[in-house]
């Protein structure tokens, strides 16, 4: 295990899995590097260019070419490819291992791969000449699904961008700005209980504790379950949830797909709600929809993240939701203006989710291509570039 270096301010990248981002390394996008000093004071390896950077430990089967010389953090191997090993094949074949490393892990939390595990791991390695036609192949293959991949991506930030518009529409359209009030005035907002974590059991007969895990985009997820037992829920009455309460992730409550809001249905229940996530229930004059729209807002979050909490788990409270002011139409216009935008707002993830199966599909695709490449069943040795990619490539190079 590598410690991580007290100063990070140096000039050799140092590198995390967050910076893994494409087939080549080069740099930390924290900026965070280490010192020629402190190199030598911790006895630090450097990795060359060339090497092929491997999760070992989380996301195995992550892999890029080094660019320039860095230092990684301890769940990364680097192999540097001697004689008659190219750099670029190497890459390709390590990602197309990644099922047999991952079976080769070891650890009951989280998988990890030592340096003797690497080492013994046989891997076939042709000549040379096919090596670099088998990476020429991929590089051009891969590079033609990527793109697609990337242009199903922007689709996909577009459409929430047109989600976001579509809620701000329903929230604003037509009301009068000048009188807002806060949220507070119409909505029961209740903090979970701290239950002790001691007394928790994996006994199914007893009743689900509802935590800021279990709470995500839209949906409660039930797939990571604590129980507390029924002996002990005397004078917990108010902590079980009913059927159509909003929930709300009070700890890192943005992630890149949206706000950690979800509905409770007949599904969740019984739960109990536990400390770091609040539940909400409409008062008199909001409907229940109208509020999850508020809490999904561009709005919203724009106003609540100026006084985000926590450095590495931010956090808001409840002083903060309630604070949030609004402008109310009638409880009659609120149903009509959330019945729209329901009906576009659905239109949106279908199209979103069309997207996402796409780029599912194309990965799969991604990965299928590259195991047959390196493994031989697509035999590339008389493949050459199409003209009109040579052609490309040498506009490019002489401009």
């Amino acid at each position: 295990m590598r410690d991580k270096p007290k100063d990070l301010t140096g000039d050799i990248p140092w590198i995390r899995i967050e910076d893994f981002d494409g087939k080549y390394i080069a740099f930390s996008k924290s900026g965070q590097g280490v010192s020629e000093n402190t190199v030598k004071e911790m006895n630090l390896k450097v990795f060359p260019i060339k090497t092929v950077l491997c999760s070992c430990s989380c996301n195995m089967g992550r892999t890029a070419i080094v660019k320039q010389p860095l230092i990684s953090n301890q769940t990364f191997i680097g192999l540097y490819p001697l004689h008659n090993l190219l750099s670029e094949f190497l890459y390709y074949l390590m990602q197309a291992s990644e099922p047999e490393l991952s079976s080769l892990g070891t650890g009951a939390i989280q998988q990890y791969l030592s340096q003797n595990d690497f080492r013994a791991f046989k891997l076939p390695f042709p000549e040379i000449e096919e090596q670099e036609k088998i990476a020429a192949f991929l590089e051009y293959e891969t590079s033609k699904i990527d793109t697609l991949i990337a242009k199903q991506e922007k689709l996909i930030e577009l459409l929430k961008e047109k989600r976001q518009a579509v809620i701000s529409h329903a929230l604003t359209k037509g009301l009068n700005p000048d009188v807002p009030v806060k949220l507070g005035y119409y909505v029961d907002l209740l903090s979970g209980f701290a239950f002790a974590s001691s007394g928790y059991t994996d006994n199914s007969e007893d009743i689900p504790l509802l935590r800021g895990i279990n709470v995500g985009i839209g949906i409660i997820k039930w797939d990571d379950v604590a129980y507390w037992p029924k002996s002990h829920s005397e004078g917990l009455e108010r902590f079980y949830l009913k059927e159509n309460d909003i929930v709300f992730g009070m700890d890192r409550p943005w992630i890149g797909a949206g706000v950690r809001v979800a509905r409770v249905n007949k599904d969740d229940l019984p739960s109990l709600l536990l400390q770091r996530v609040t539940r909400l229930r409409a008062k008199e004059g909001l409907t229940q929809d109208f509020l999850q729209m508020i809490l999904e807002s561009i709005e919203f979050k724009s106003f609540v993240e100026v006084d985000l909490t926590g450095v590495s788990v931010p956090h808001i409270s409840p002083d903060q939701i309630l604070s949030y002011k609004i402008n109310l139409p009638s409880k009659e216009e609120q149903i009509q203006r959330t019945k729209l935008a329901k009906f576009r707002l659905q239109k949106i993830e279908e199209s979103e989710n069309k997207a996402l199966r796409l780029i599912d599909l194309l990965q799969e695709r991604r990965t299928a291509l590259i195991s047959a490449a390196v493994t031989g069943k697509i035999d590339v040795r008389d493949w050459q570039p199409p003209a009109s990619s040579e052609t490309q490539t040498t506009e490019v190079t002489g401009g």
